[in-house]
Order: C-alpha cells, then structure tokens, then sequence
C-alpha cells in the first residue's frame, strides 16, 4: 500500500477496522488496499465512508464462515455509495475530523475516571476490611503478606477456622446461581440475559452443590481473578465451584468484602496451581491455609453497613459514567452516518473550525 491509501479489515467486518496510514508499506491480505480512482473521491472521506453503521451492517451481513466471518471485494466492489462533490468531501472530512476528535478526547475522560472510580473502590474497600473505621486504632503486624498492619485487638486465622466447606448436592429444582468477577454470586438468569452463554438449565444437576444465602462460593479455577462473593439466593452451582459456610461470629458480608479485595486475589492465585493461567485452580485444601483477618462480630457488622452504602455510591458514579460513554458512542454513530451520507448539512459549520486542532 501506498501513503493515503485506505486500509479495510475483511476479517470480522463488525469491527470496521478501517486506516489510511501516512507511509507507504505492506499489510496480510486480511486487508483490502482502497485507492480512490481520477481523484474522484477523497481518501479521507472513503475512510469514514466505510466506518458508517449502514455500510458496515451491509458488509457485515455479506460474510462467510462461522468462527472466522469475511468479506471480499465482489460484494464491496459492487456496492452503490454517495459521492458528494469534492468540496462538499472536504468539509464532511473537516467536519468529521473536528468533532470526533473531541468526542474521543471526552470519552477517554471518561474511561480514565471509570479506572480512577475502580481505583477508589478497592481501595475503600480494602481500607475498612484491614483496618477498620477508626482512623486512630493502634495496629500491629499482621504476619500476612496480604493483609500487613491490622488493628491490634483483632483476631488472625486460617480460612479453615473461619469457614467450614458444604457440598450437599442432589437439589436439582433450585435455581441456578454463577459467580461472577464483577458481581459475586447472581442468579444464572441474569447472567445469560447479559451474555452469549448456553443456557444449561437442561443438563444434569444432580451433582450440583447447594447454596443458602450468606453462603461464600468462588470458581475454583477464576477466584484468582475475583471470582468469589457471599450469596444472597438459596439455589445450586456447578461443580466447579466450592461452598463455604462461615462459621458462627464470622459475618458474610463482611468476608464477602474481605475476599474481593485484589489483595486476596493475588493471594489465591500464588495459592492456585495448574498449567496454564486459564486452567489455574484454587482448591478447598488450599484455600483453608489461606490466613484471613477477624474484628469482633460488632465490629464486622459496621464494616459491612459501612460498606454496602459506600461501594453502592461508587457502582452508580461507575454505571453513570459507563452509560455517559455509551451514548458518547452511539452519538457518535449515528452522527458519522447521517454527515457522510448528507442527511446532516455540515459545510458552513465546518468552514468555521480552526485550521489546526487545539
């Protein structure tokens, strides 16, 4: 390819992974090399073009193959485009250029305070399930890696004094229940109306452990990742993942904050074995040995109430701004498709922008 030239991505065209680079080189024939003919038409406006939403769908829906879809150049080739005149070219790419400039600008605001919010959230978190809420409280060395300092009158212990395992089985008519990093434990349902995943309400569950809420349950081979959380439902899970009961004086929601710190995380996952990363499991036996901190049961009961109201006020600042980014992108999709094909008169606004970006 040439400097100028367009760049389209034949493989999984959903992606609209289009390019015009500014050097000449070669590319995979995963590409398709779009050279504009007789000066007819700019590059710029044929690479924004090929990222509308129509163009896209319509090329998309020309794909063959399952796992790999394509496109090819017989259905592109053939396809009929708009071709405004060249200065009405010049100002839709002005135009374009100008504001979706600003509107990324924004939307990596955006997602720079979501891991900022992220950030805040495990910090509060691991802030009040290893130190408790008053600032003032005399500490001494934990003896635990993950934990360090804690409040002096707490207790220290294994997971095994803390938690007792269950695995009663054969209740095959309770609901499903998965454990999720994001979540902790929810209702199968729910995760596969958010998801592409099968639904496996017609397998075989009589070997399917049984939950009742205020249970702890963890993916044995995902709690590395945070895949752990007290249960609020009674219901059955899967196998592959383990049930523990805590013990009496031991709050759930407040080990359930204790376990998804990224702290424990890292701790299950020095603590997991397997051959590769995505096969790595947490079992019971090791878990047990894991040491974990244990404030009186009062004092759990706070850290927990102080918690639910914090991390809720977080979880909504995060879904406000995730939603702010998702209609920053919708606008943005719509408004590519509706200045490229006319529908959106832009050339006097776009005669008004500055030559240079800010």
């Amino acid at each position: 390819f040439r400097a100028g030239d367009v760049l389209f991505g034949k493989l999984r065209p959903y992606l609209a992974k289009v390019v015009r680079p500014d050097r000449n080189g070669v590319c995979v024939g995963e590409f398709l090399v779009l050279r504009p003919r007789d000066c007819t038409m700019l590059p710029d406006y044929l690479k924004w073009l090929l990222r509308t939403k129509p163009v896209i769908n319509a090329i998309n829906a020309s794909t063959y193959g399952t796992k790999m879809p394509r496109t090819n150049w017989q259905f592109i080739g053939g396809m009929k485009q708009p071709l405004p005149p060249l200065p009405e070219q010049e100002a839709i790419v002005r135009y374009l250029d100008y504001v979706e400039r600003r509107i990324r600008r924004y939307i990596d605001a955006k997602q720079k305070l979501v891991g900022l919010l992220e950030e805040l959230k495990q910090a509060t978190i691991h802030e009040a399930v290893t130190r408790g809420l008053d600032p003032d409280v005399p500490l001494k060395p934990s003896g635990v890696e993950w934990l360090g300092h804690i409040p002096a009158h707490w207790k220290v212990l294994p997971n095994r004094v803390l938690f007792i395992e269950v695995t009663e089985r054969d209740h095959p008519e309770e609901q499903m229940l998965s454990v999720t990093i994001a979540k902790g434990v929810i209702r199968q349902k729910e995760l596969l109306a958010n998801s592409s995943k099968k639904d496996s309400s017609n397998l075989d569950k009589s070997a399917y452990k049984l939950v009742h809420p205020g249970d702890i349950v963890y993916n044995k081979m995902r709690a590395w990742q945070g895949a752990v959380g007290v249960s609020e439902y009674q219901g059955i899970v899967s196998p592959a993942y383990v049930v523990q009961r805590p013990r009496a004086g031991v709050h759930s929601r407040y080990v359930h904050y204790l376990l998804r710190t990224a702290a424990f995380a890292k701790e299950a996952e020095q603590r997991s074995y397997g051959i590769a990363s995505d096969m790595w499991s947490l079992r019971p036996k090791h878990f047990k040995i894991i040491y974990g901190c244990l404030p009186p049961l009062p004092e759990q009961e706070a850290i927990a109430e102080y918690l639910d109201k914090e991390i809720t006020n977080i979880d909504t600042a995060l879904n406000n701004t995730r939603r702010e980014i998702e209609l920053l992108q919708e606008y943005r999709t719509v408004l590519i498709a509706d200045v490229v094909s006319g529908k959106v008169d832009v050339r006097d606004v776009a005669a008004n922008f500055p030559d240079k970006p800010e």
